[in-house]
């Protein structure tokens, strides 16, 4: 079967079951004649706490101290070195130098815990950076687009 995908809900029973969130999935399950199905599963990433993680890191930027700022010409510099000092990154060794290249976060370029760990993790880098908890930190919000 191709890659299709599929949301977990609750039936009128209330017992859990598995809905094709597509026609052509829909029609997949329409053509089975078995009762078991083995399958691999993925979970999805949320593109909400991708933002989320966008804001938090946008919101930590704009209060860090004038002295930490003028390390990072923007933005996402300041989110490359989060995701280095967090070990998101390739390590290359060149001519005696050893360099961190960030790994992108993109929705596809890591699985849901990963990016749960990787979110906590940040918030965690980021309290203690300012001396604030990141609820300290959002209280106010801020509308991030990347």
């Amino acid at each position: 079967m191709p890659q299709s995908l599929f949301r977990i809900s609750r039936d009128p029973s209330g017992e859990q079951c598995l809905y094709a969130d597509s026609e052509k999935g829909r029609a997949w399950l329409r053509r089975q004649k078995i009762e078991f199905v083995l399958m691999d599963y993925k979970g999805v990433r949320s593109p909400e706490q991708l933002r989320m993680w966008w804001g938090m890191v946008s919101r930590a930027y704009d209060n860090l101290p004038e002295a930490l700022q003028a390390h990072y010409s923007d933005l996402h510099t300041f989110a490359d070195a989060i995701k280095c000092e967090l070990g998101h990154c390739r390590v290359v060794e060149h001519k005696g130098f050893t360099m961190k290249i960030p790994k992108s976060i993109a929705l596809g370029n890591m699985e849901h815990p990963e990016f749960n760990a990787f979110f906590d993790a940040t918030a965690d880098l980021l309290a203690r950076t300012l001396g604030v908890t990141v609820a300290e930190l959002m209280e106010q919000g801020v509308e991030v687009v990347i």
